[in-house]
């Protein structure tokens, strides 16, 4: 103990005769002390404030995503979240196609469910994950002109043309939020809170 008492006397008498160079000294101690420990907390930090994605697998969550998107170009979209019909019927305020979904919120979901290990993760991985935002909700059929033909008499004269038309099955999908697929999949509230604290940090 004498030893701490006459350190601290020292220190003392240092910074009452130049407060300058005593603050300089502490704030170099406190650097010395607090970088080891910021190197070691850093690797727990990144790990859970944002999915650690090498950029190739980054673009293949962007593609896939996007592939996902392209092919509901021709369909009915509404957002789970505004949609005023429960899960499962058609909404009357659909939206046409394609869908809108966030390739950040798949790849943050991915990152929760496999706990940050992208190693294994394919193209068709990204799009089955992808594919948990949407729920196809039915089916709207569209009245389609698909060509002309000829009307004739009984004498076979040509009397008019007039259009053909078909009708095509245009799908309808329900498109959940981040949270919506997590509650459906029975994410913890802690991993809940993890993919939260992510999407937040992809902003």
């Amino acid at each position: 103990m004498p030893l701490i008492s006459v350190l601290g006397k020292a220190v003392a008498s240092a910074a009452i005769a130049n407060p300058e160079a005593a603050g300089k000294t502490l704030l170099v101690v406190l650097v010395a002390l607090l970088f080891p420990l910021l190197v070691i907390l850093a690797p727990f930090v990144l790990f859970l404030s944002v999915p650690l994605a090498a950029p190739p697998v980054t673009e293949m969550y962007v593609q896939g995503t996007q592939e996902v998107i392209d092919a509901t170009v021709d369909s009915l979209w509404c957002d789970a979240n505004t949609c005023p019909a429960p899960p499962g019927r058609d909404c009357p305020g659909c939206y046409p196609g394609p869908v809108s979904l966030d390739w950040r919120d798949v790849i943050v979901l991915d990152a929760v469910r496999r706990t940050q290990d992208f190693s294994h993760v394919g193209v068709d991985d990204v799009k089955d994950s992808a594919m948990r935002f949407l729920e196809r909700t039915g089916t709207h059929f569209r009245k389609v002109k698909v060509g002309y033909r000829n009307v004739y008499d009984s004498e076979g004269r040509l009397v008019r043309t007039e259009p053909v038309y078909e009708m095509i099955p245009i799908p309808i999908y329900r498109v959940e939020s981040l949270d919506g697929v997590m509650r459906i999949l029975d994410f913890t509230q802690e991993q809940r809170e993890w993919a939260h604290n992510m999407r937040e940090g992809m902003r």
